[in-house]
C-alpha cells in the first residue's frame, strides 16, 4: 500500500541540511506499535513507492559519495532496502539511507520508506546513523570523529556515554573526539593508516603548545618518526617546566638571569664560570662566596642532556677583580682590543722605519765606497756595519764565514 507524504525540498549539500529536533508535536506510541489510544499513530510506518526527490535530506555522519556501478545497480534492481525516515516539519526527513535515496534519484527509481517516530532526536539520528555505518570499510576514522565530536559538543554526551551507546571502548571514542579537533594534516593521515587513533591522541596532548603542535603535524606532513617526536617534545616541556621553577626561585633569592654568553663554551666571551674564576687570595669562586659580586649572575645550557640546571658565571671578571683560571681565554675588551690594535701599528711602522733607514744608509755607504778616496779607517768600519746587518741571517753568516774578502767585495759592489 502507497502512502503519500507531503513534499519536501531535496538538499543537495549534505552539510547544510537541518538537524532534527524533537518535535512538539512528537508521536508517542507504545512498544507493541499498536496504538493505546485512537488518537496516537503506530510507531512504524511504512511508505511504499517513494519519490527520493520528496523526501527532506538531513546531515549525515558519513559522506553520500556515488559511484557509477552504486547508481547502475539500483536502477536495475531497485532499491532492496527501506530508507529509514522520521517526521519532520510536515515531511519526512531521512534517518538512515541519504546515500540510497541519492543514488535512487539518480537511477529515476521510488523508494520504500518505514518512518519511525523514535528517531526523532537529533542524537538518536546521529547514533544511529553510527551503527549503521561506522563496521564499513568506506567510513573514515575522520568522519566517525566528527560525529562523534557532535554528540560531545553540541549534545553534551561524554565519552563513556558514547561508548556505551555505540558499543565502542570509551578510550577509542576520547581518541577520536581528539582527533576531530584536529588539523587536516593529521585527520588525512590517520583516514589513510599512517596515524593511529592513539597518535592522534598523543598529539592532541600538546594543543596547549602550538609551536610544539606544528612541530609535530610538520612531522606526520613529512613522514617522521612520530615516537620519537613525541618523546622529545615532552622532554622539552619538562624542561621547561623545570626552567620556570629555577628561575622563579633564582629571581626570588636576588640572582640575575642572563641568556647563555656568545663563546662562552670556548672561553670566548667576557663572561666566565665561576668554576674558572678565583679571588684575590687565590680562592676559586663559588655561588656561595661570590654572590655579593656586582657581576654575579646565572643562565641555563640548553645542550646538556638531563635534567636542566642553572650554570653559574661573572659577568665581567676583569672588572670586579677576578684571576681567570681558564687556560683558553681568549676575551679582550674593547679598550684592550684598541690598545693591541694600536701595538701591532706601532710595531708594523717602527719596521718601516727600520727598512727605509737601512736602505739609505746602504746606498750612502756605496757611493762613499765609490770615491776616488776613501775616508781613512772606512773600509773596516764599513765592513762592521754589514757583519752586524749579514749576523742576523743564515745567509749573511754562510757569505762571510766561507768569503771573508768575498764579502767584503760585496759591500763595495752594492751586494
Amino acid at each position: 500500500m502507497t502512502t503519500v507524504i507531503a513534499p519536501a525540498e531535496l538538499l543537495d549539500d549534505e552539510s547544510c541540511a537541518p538537524e532534527l529536533i524533537e518535535p512538539a508535536d512528537a508521536i508517542e506510541v507504545d512498544s507493541d506499535d499498536e496504538a493505546t489510544d485512537p488518537g496516537e499513530a503506530p510507531a512504524k510506518i511504512l511508505l511504499e513507492g517513494i519519490d527520493p526527490a520528496e523526501l527532506i535530506f538531513t546531515r549525515n555522519v558519513r559522506k553520500a559519495e556515488l559511484t557509477p556501478d552504486f547508481v547502475g545497480s539500483i536502477k536495475e534492481h531497485g532499491l532492496l532496502q527501506p530508507i529509514i525516515a522520521t517526521p519532520y516539519e510536515g515531511g519526512v526527513a531521512i534517518i538512515l539511507g541519504n546515500r540510497r535515496a541519492k543514488g535512487s534519484i539518480e537511477a529515476n527509481r521510488t523508494v520504500d520508506v518505514i518512518v519511525r517516530n523514535d528517531l526523532s532526536a537529533e542524537e538518536a539520528r546521529i547514533i544511529a546513523q553510527l551503527v549503521e555505518n561506522m563496521h564499513r570499510e568506506d567510513m573514515r576514522e575522520s568522519e566517525i570523529a566528527d560525529a562523534y565530536a557532535q554528540l560531545s559538543i553540541e549534545l553534551g554526551l561524554d565519552a563513556d556515554q558514547i561508548a556505551a551507546r555505540v558499543a565502542q571502548d570509551p578510550k577509542k571514542v576520547r581518541a577520536s573526539i581528539a582527533l576531530s579537533a584536529m588539523p587536516e594534516t593529521a585527520r588525512s593521515a590517520v583516514d589513510e593508516g599512517a596515524l593511529t587513533l592513539e597518535d592522534a591522541e598523543l598529539i592532541a596532548e600538546f594543543e596547549g603548545d602550538p609551536k610544539a603542535y606544528k612541530r609535530l603535524l610538520d612531522t606526520i606532513e613529512r613522514g617522521g618518526k612520530l615516537s620519537w617526536a613525541i618523546k622529545n617534545e615532552r622532554a622539552k616541556a619538562v624542561k621547561a617546566v623545570q626552567r620556570r621553577e629555577t628561575t622563579q626561585a633564582l629571581k626570588a633569592a636576588g640572582v640575575r638571569m642572563v641568556g647563555e654568553p656568545y663563546g662562552f663554551g670556548w672561553g670566548g666571551s667576557k663572561e666566565v664560570g665561576l668554576e674558572d674564576l678565583a679571588d684575590a687570595d687565590g680562592v676559586v669562586l663559588t655561588p656561595e662566596n661570590h654572590k655579593s659580586c656586582g657581576g654575579h649572575a646565572a643562565f641555563f645550557n640548553e645542550n646538556v642532556q638531563g635534567d636542566i640546571k642553572a650554570r653559574w658565571l661573572c659577568r665581567d671578571p676583569h672588572q670586579y677583580g677576578h684571576t681567570v683560571l681558564l687556560r683558553s681565554y681568549s676575551f679582550r675588551s674593547p679598550a684592550e682590543e684598541e690598545a693591541k690594535a694600536a701595538a701591532e701599528q706601532a710595531n708594523r711602522e717602527r719596521k718601516e722605519a727600520l727598512a727605509i733607514a737601512q736602505e739609505v744608509r746602504h746606498e750612502y755607504i756605496q757611493q762613499l765606497c765609490r770615491s776616488k778616496k776613501v775616508p781613512k779607517g772606512m773600509t773596516r768600519k764599513v765592513l762592521a756595519m754589514r757583519r752586524s746587518s749579514w749576523s742576523t741571517s743564515t745567509s749573511g753568516r754562510c757569505a762571510e764565514g766561507d768569503d771573508p774578502e768575498g764579502a767584503r767585495d760585496a759591500v763595495f759592489a752594492g751586494g
